[in-house]
């Protein structure tokens, strides 16, 4: 093996590494304080690269995981700062976290799941389970629940990117733009709605 060729291979294993690790972090942030999902980073990726995006997922799913254990555990312990901490995520209003906190109280853990399409924001389950589910059981129900969101976005990123794949490679910078109007009007709706 050429020594260019040992370069190129590290160079793609950097770039993959970077894309994972900005999935863990994306993932951590919309967990606990940021308040953009990181399906916008999946989409994004998944377009160009179903399989290379792939990894970047299961990057957010780590990163959503850490993210919502840290915000039970703090909760857990403090309460009423954890809970002041996600009032102060934009967007994330109390009619909001009572309804997680009505989900929670009906159907235990599995709220979690249930809610992952709804529009309530994971965080706003994670600082109030610790009053319903033990961490265990909220983490085994987050697994599927943050899991089957991300899927649902990189499969119809992926699909639409194997379906348009000339038109994305003749104008990538088009079919970002156009991926971004999509969120811009997703957004729109969503903070006209919560």
């Amino acid at each position: 093996m050429s020594a260019e060729t040992q370069l190129q291979r590290y160079e793609a294993r950097g770039r993959s590494l970077s894309r994972i690790w900005l999935g863990v972090m994306w993932g951590l942030a919309e967990a606990t304080v940021f308040f953009l999902v990181p399906d916008m980073l999946i989409t994004a990726a998944a377009l160009f690269s179903p399989k290379r995006s792939f990894s970047q997922l299961m990057g957010i799913l780590v990163g959503a995981l850490l993210g919502g254990a840290l915000v039970y555990t703090a909760a857990d312990q403090f309460p009423n700062e954890t809970k002041s901490v996600v009032l102060n995520v934009p967007f994330v209003k109390e009619h909001v976290l009572d309804r997680a906190e009505r989900e929670l109280q009906d159907h235990g853990a599995l709220a979690v799941v249930l809610g992952s399409f709804s529009g309530v924001p994971y965080k706003t389950y994670a600082v109030n389970a610790p009053r319903h589910a033990a961490l265990e059981t909220f983490m085994a129900m987050s697994v599927p629940a943050r899991f089957l969101r991300f899927l649902v976005s990189w499969t119809l990123a992926s699909l639409l990117g194997m379906l348009f794949r000339s038109q994305i490679q003749a104008s990538p910078l088009a079919a970002l733009s156009l991926l971004a109007l999509c969120w811009v009007g997703f957004y729109t709706y969503y903070w006209s709605v919560i």
